[in-house]
């Protein structure tokens, strides 16, 4: 489990932590490892939760396949493929890219929407893109404005 912590929700995510962790200890897991690590944020927020709530959309379509593949699964390189590539091969052998983390928004917003293109494909259209990422990070930051006001 990998949980990023904030100032306005590590209380919170402090319980969820307990109750994750008493579960275990239920199942016979008598030790368990907790780091807790500074982050080096490099995509904006907006970005990162576009980011991962399509792929979250991608991963429920594939497991209804009956693929059991997970969200981190798919952004790691990790042991799950799908049909040979993994998010990160894809990145380097079909769009040239090494990393997402440096994008600005604009080019995460065309990198996505090449990216939601493919997946399409790959998925025989069972998955689309809830919105168009240009869409997510405007409604995202007119919230966030008038939580402001």
């Amino acid at each position: 489990m990998k949980l990023t912590l904030t100032h306005k929700n590590y209380q919170k995510m402090l319980i969820d932590i307990k109750v994750q962790a008493e579960t275990l200890f239920k199942l016979g897991k008598n030790i368990l490892t907790c780091e807790i690590i500074p982050m080096k944020q490099k995509r904006s927020i907006s970005q990162n939760n576009f980011y991962w709530k399509n792929l979250e959309g991608i991963a429920n379509v594939l497991n209804e396949a009956g693929k059991r593949v997970s969200i981190e699964i798919l952004h790691y390189d990790f042991k799950r493929k799908f049909d040979g590539n993994d998010i990160h091969d894809i990145n380097k052998k079909v769009f040239g890219i090494e990393t997402t983390s440096k994008m600005n928004k604009k080019q995460f917003s065309e990198y996505f929407t090449e990216m939601s293109v493919l997946w399409q494909e790959e998925t025989k259209g069972n998955w689309t893109q809830l919105e168009s990422a240009n869409s997510y990070f405007d409604r995202v930051e007119f919230v966030k404005l008038e939580k402001r006001k």
